[in-house]
C-alpha cells in the first residue's frame, strides 16, 4: 500500500461514481486547478523543483525543512511517534483526508484563505510528521545492521 497519497481521498458523488481520482477531477480556480495538486503543493505554496537537483533546488527543500522543523519540533509528535504500525499510520492520515480535503472548499471556486491557511498549516504537520518517521525508520534499519556489514554493502 502506498500512503503518500491518502491526504486525498477520493470522493464519489453521482456526477462521479468512480470517484474523482483523489482529487484530480475536482477542478478549482487556482493556479493549480485541481484539489490533488493544491495538496501537493502545500497549498500552492511550494513550486516544483527540477530534477535532477541543482544548487537551487537543495537550497529550497533545505529551507523549507528548517521551516517546517522549527515551527513542528519533534516533540510536538510524542505521541504520533510512538505508532510503529504503517497501516496505522495511513488510516490516521485518510482520516484527515476524509475529516479536511473536502471541506471548506467548493468545486469551480477559488479556495478560501481560511482553507488555504488551515491546510497550510496541515501539510506542514503531515511533512515534519512523515519526516520525523523516515527519520527513526532509518535509524533502527541502521541499527539492524553492523558497522562492517553496513560498509561493505556500502563499497561493495
Amino acid at each position: 500500500m502506498c500512503i503518500r497519497d491518502r491526504h486525498c481521498a477520493t470522493r464519489v458523488t453521482k456526477k462521479l461514481p468512480d470517484g474523482d481520482r483523489g482529487g484530480n477531477l475536482f477542478l478549482i480556480k487556482h493556479h493549480e486547478k485541481n484539489l490533488h495538486a493544491l495538496w501537493d503543493t502545500m497549498m500552492g505554496k511550494i513550486k516544483n523543483v527540477n530534477r535532477p537537483l541543482k544548487a537551487d533546488g537543495i537550497n529550497a527543500i533545505e529551507n523549507w525543512a528548517s521551516t517546517i522543523r522549527k515551527e513542528f519540533p519533534r516533540e510536538k509528535f510524542t505521541e504520533e511517534l510512538k505508532v510503529k504500525d504503517v497501516w496505522e499510520m495511513a488510516k490516521k492520515i485518510f482520516e484527515i483526508a476524509v475529516n479536511e480535503t473536502y471541506k471548506e472548499i467548493v468545486e469551480n471556486e477559488v479556495p478560501s484563505e481560511k482553507y488555504i491557511a488551515f491546510r497550510f498549516q496541515t501539510c506542514k504537520k503531515l511533512i515534519a510528521l512523515a519526516g520525523y518517521r523516515l527519520a527513526d525508520f532509518l535509524n533502527e534499519l541502521i541499527k539492524q545492521i553492523s558497522d562492517d556489514e553496513f560498509l561493505h554493502k556500502q563499497y561493495k
